[in-house]
């Protein structure tokens, strides 16, 4: 049913139109939205009615809360950086806003809110600069509270968020700080196990491509910043991170020639 509607070739787009809301409520008993030809319904209809997929995952989100079961998925992460496309719709940005209104008036002990950043990372995908710019506003002048949602949703970012946009790092902990130092710390503790999240793959024994590249990464921006600013300490950690993982595999690689000899 959902591949005959999401190809919009075999059913009046009228006809889908008028029916499209009461499936997308009858979603909200799915254990998870993984299903291929849901996930194509999905991404149709954010572009048709972005608002009534976004009161799906909202929805969904209270429903994990009435569960308190962590199999019941709201809306997953993709690790290919693709999600429904909210960010490319012109309510999109608007969307988000009210979808992080929303979140910061639940409760703070809610899964509702624990699960805010996959949710936001799979209905937008890849973190680029409007996304980033727009969590950046929302969080300045903001509380603590502002800071624990932003920092939930940029633990579920992408590994080339510190590559591709230094910029927003350094702002983003900038204003953390101005709001405390319990926001810095969450704010800067999400980007790291963002840096690290990821699948690393190589030749045993010698040093993973990625943390060659975070190695070299966190030495130019460290060489670019005063031991004063917020970034100091996050390129700081992690580069003492890449350098322990690659100290790690030349062990191995010893470990492993001690044995062949």
């Amino acid at each position: 049913m959902f591949a005959v509607i999401a190809g919009g070739k075999h059913v009046p787009a009228g006809d889908v139109a008028n029916k499209r809301r009461d499936l997308l409520e009858k979603l909200v008993a799915l254990e998870e939205l993984n299903d291929y030809w849901v996930r194509a319904f999905l991404v149709t209809s954010t572009k048709e009615d972005p608002a009534a997929v976004v009161a799906l995952i909202k929805a969904r989100l209270m429903e994990a809360t009435c569960r308190g079961d962590w199999s019941y998925e709201p809306l997953t992460k993709e690790h290919n950086g693709k999600g429904l496309g909210l960010m490319d719709v012109e309510a999109g940005p608007r969307l988000l806003r009210e979808l992080l209104d929303w979140a910061l008036n639940e409760s703070a002990e809610s899964p509702s809110v624990w699960r805010i950043g996959e949710a936001v990372s799979g209905l937008c995908g890849s973190y680029d600069v409007p996304m980033l710019n727009l969590l950046l506003a929302w969080m300045s002048s903001g509380s603590q509270a502002h800071a624990t949602l932003v920092a939930r949703v940029l633990r579920e970012s992408h590994p080339a968020l510190i590559y591709e946009h230094p910029k927003f790092v350094k702002d983003i902990l900038n204003e953390a700080e101005l709001i405390g130092k319990s926001a810095l710390d969450h704010i800067r503790s999400s980007i790291s196990t963002a840096a690290h999240s990821g699948v690393r793959s190589g030749t045993p024994g010698e040093p993973f491509p990625e943390d060659v590249r975070l190695e070299q990464h966190c030495m130019q921006m460290l060489a670019s910043l005063s031991r004063v600013e917020p970034a100091f300490d996050l390129y700081d950690g992690l580069l003492k991170d890449a350098r322990y993982a690659i100290a790690r595999q030349r062990r191995v690689k010893e470990a492993m020639e001690d044995e062949d000899g």
